[in-house]
């Protein structure tokens, strides 16, 4: 039965836990051993949450889920406070058990009252303070109130904000935690601290991470009021809320409650629209698995973050033309009848989206940034998918090819791996590249397809190495951008208190280079958003995680040649030198590994001397009782991607010194 024609209908307890189960398989959990929050605010749509919730639970006779409630107070007024404890009054009626209040900690010096974009930092906020609280509770799942007016709110918003097809999918059932960047255990990774300090490399691929999930996406608000009025339950209306002037989105719910939008722009045709949207979104992320599951990854090293991987031919996976029935004839037709072009270049368009979809997967494995926009990318499916997609004007030197993406440095590699006839087919395809026919036509500004390139075999991959792009060594004063900074975390000692770094210590030229200053103190942080550390030591200094350069390489390597060295030592490295080459060989990804190291300012240590290299799990001899660590490489968004138990296996050495 649809939205409009239940408009009024009151929302029985099987209906909500069908609801329940279905929002959380759409993350491929089956609602077992699942501890939840809940995030309540004591208006109507969280009432109606905390109420079918908890006959939810009551419902249960075995595994019962675990629960935990939260009402965050946002100190934006000086009756919030008031607010939050009447709503937290009202909701353990419901519930059977108190709601935790949280207040919200505003940045010194801001006034919530009289802050502009009170809403998008109040969220930031929120959310954070909730990630938190999840985290502290071994939440895994905070579940929210949003409903189906909400999507169509949501779905008319973006359409006048121009968004594209993935974000006209309206509302996601279940999502990650936004806004929780950095916060080991609520971002991209698990709430776990059995792991044992030491020096070992890198081991381990992060998962997990707190999921909000809405149930109750597919209720209008209608339904909710209804059902808490049958069950006698009340609920505070925000006023704020009725104010059209107040956001754009209170001005959005006043055109859809008004009914003077045309037909198109009504909440029943929005939901359909967001419902096509995401049928065509969730078909095209199909056919990105399948050119995943059709790669061929030969090699992820963990230590320096690079991948060596084989891309097959597009067209030969993915087959939208010959679709004749099921989703991928609808894909196909929508492509065609998407409206103002022809069916040919919507065709075109479609596959244009799967590669790009397809290539930020790739990068997303190896890359520094939360978000990967390939939008301004137009030719990296030409570069990818040479027989399927135009190039654009882009030039390869005759022997390296290489490029850099979106912090990502791509090198083209000859394929050593394949078979001859593949080799060979391969092999005519790069010698194309390399030409200077290829060269001048692309200075020209030609375009071209590789329809003409001899081939002995139908299925030609081509071999890429992916790794971060490395950081510049030297930076001139006017390219000190924050992109251009390197990431640098500053460890405590257990005894000292996590401060700043003091003013005089800032101006010392060491900082020009580095980013912000992330301070920790027995705790994990997101280096470079790549790998999740946590540093522990007793010295009165702190220590510093930077990139680990060609300098600094020089001076780690020679503090172990010194006089009087012990033949364990020489072994240990002449072992260590052979872990280095052998990690991203021939590449320069092995200049963007973290390096512990000692700050400036520290008497009797010589400023910016590296003392481990964590990754690779090497420590400077006489160190070996002053510091130790945990490291996690970042969580992967595709797992299907990469093999990641045997690519630990594969590519995490001993060291000589770890077995007798």
């Amino acid at each position: 039965m649809s939205i409009a024609s239940r408009a009024h209908a009151t929302i029985d307890a099987l209906e909500f836990s069908y609801a329940l189960r279905y929002t959380l398989s759409q993350h491929g959990t089956n609602g077992g051993k699942i501890k939840f929050g809940l995030a309540l605010s004591g208006g109507v749509d969280s009432t109606a949450l905390a109420y079918m919730f908890a006959r939810h639970v009551e419902r249960m006779s075995q595994l019962k889920p675990e629960f935990q409630a939260f009402i965050v107070d946002h100190k934006a007024r000086p009756e919030s406070s008031e607010e939050a404890k009447l709503a937290a009054s009202r909701l353990t009626k419901v519930l059977g058990r108190s709601p935790s209040i949280i207040p919200l900690k505003w940045p010194a010096g801001v006034d919530p009252s009289n802050t502009k974009a009170f809403e998008s930092h109040a969220r930031r906020l929120r959310y954070q303070a909730l990630g938190e609280s999840c985290r502290r509770h071994s939440i895994t799942h905070l579940l929210l109130g949003h409903h189906a007016d909400d999507v169509a709110e949501t779905v008319l918003l973006r359409l006048s904000r121009g968004h594209g097809r993935a974000g006209l999918q309206g509302i996601s059932p279940v999502a990650q935690i936004p806004h929780c960047e950095g916060m080991h255990g609520v971002y991209e990774s698990r709430q776990s601290d059995d792991d044992k300090s030491g020096h070992d490399t890198v081991s381990k691929v992060e998962t997990g991470c707190v999921l909000v999930a809405r149930p109750l996406l597919g209720f209008s608000k209608e339904r909710l009021v209804a059902t808490c009025l049958q069950a006698g339950k009340h609920w505070v209306n925000d006023t704020t809320n009725q104010d059209p002037t107040c956001t754009q989105r209170n001005a959005a719910r006043s055109l859809l409650e008004s009914m003077r939008l045309p037909v198109a722009l009504r909440a029943k045709s929005l939901h359909a629209f967001a419902e096509k949207n995401r049928r065509t979104v969730a078909q095209e992320d199909q056919h990105v698995k399948s050119l995943i599951d059709a790669c061929r990854v030969g090699r992820l090293d963990l230590r320096s973050g690079t991948m060596w991987v084989r891309v097959p031919e597009f067209d030969k996976v993915v087959r939208i033309e010959d679709a004749k029935s099921g989703e991928d004839a609808r894909l196909y037709e929508d492509a065609k009848s998407d409206g103002g072009a022809a069916p040919r270049d919507k065709h075109a368009a479609l596959k244009h989206r799967i590669a790009i979809k397809f290539i930020r997967e790739l990068f997303d494995v190896v890359s520094h940034k939360e978000t990967i926009d390939l939008r301004n990318f137009q030719g990296l499916p030409g570069l990818f998918f040479p027989r399927d997609f135009d190039f654009a004007p882009f030039t390869f030197g005759r022997k390296a090819k290489k490029l850099t993406f979106g912090g990502i440095m791509l090198e083209m590699l000859p394929d050593r791996s394949s078979t001859d006839d593949d080799n060979r087919a391969t092999t005519a395809l790069n010698e194309w590249l390399a030409s200077r026919r290829f060269r001048e036509g692309i200075q020209r500004g030609m375009q071209r397809r590789l329809d003409t390139v001899p081939s002995s075999q139908p299925q030609v991959y081509t071999r890429w190495r992916l790794h971060r792009q490395p950081f510049a060594e030297r930076i001139r004063k006017e390219e000190l951008t924050d992109t251009a900074k390197h990431p640098v975390v500053m460890f405590q000692g257990s005894q000292a208190s996590p401060d700043l770094p003091s003013d005089a210590s800032l101006r010392n030229p060491f900082w020009a280079h580095f980013g912000e200053v992330i301070i920790k103190k027995d705790s994990f942080a997101l280096w470079d958003g790549r790998y999740w550390l946590r540093v522990y030591h007793d010295l009165p200094h702190p220590l510093l995680v930077t990139t680990y350069d060609h300098a600094q390489h020089r001076r780690f390597r020679d503090s172990w040649w010194k006089s009087g060295m012990s033949q364990k030592s020489k072994a240990l490295m002449h072992q260590f030198e052979d872990d280095f080459e052998s990690s991203s060989r021939d590449s320069q990804g092995r200049w963007t590994m973290p390096a512990i190291s000692i700050p400036p300012d520290v008497p009797d240590l010589r400023r910016g001397t590296v003392v481990a290299l964590p990754t690779m799990g090497w420590i400077k001899p006489g160190w070996e009782t002053k510091l130790a660590w945990n490291i996690h490489y970042k969580k992967i968004s595709m797992p299907d991607l990469v093999p990641v138990d045997s690519s630990i296996r594969w590519h995490t050495r001993e060291r000589v010194h770890s077995k007798k």
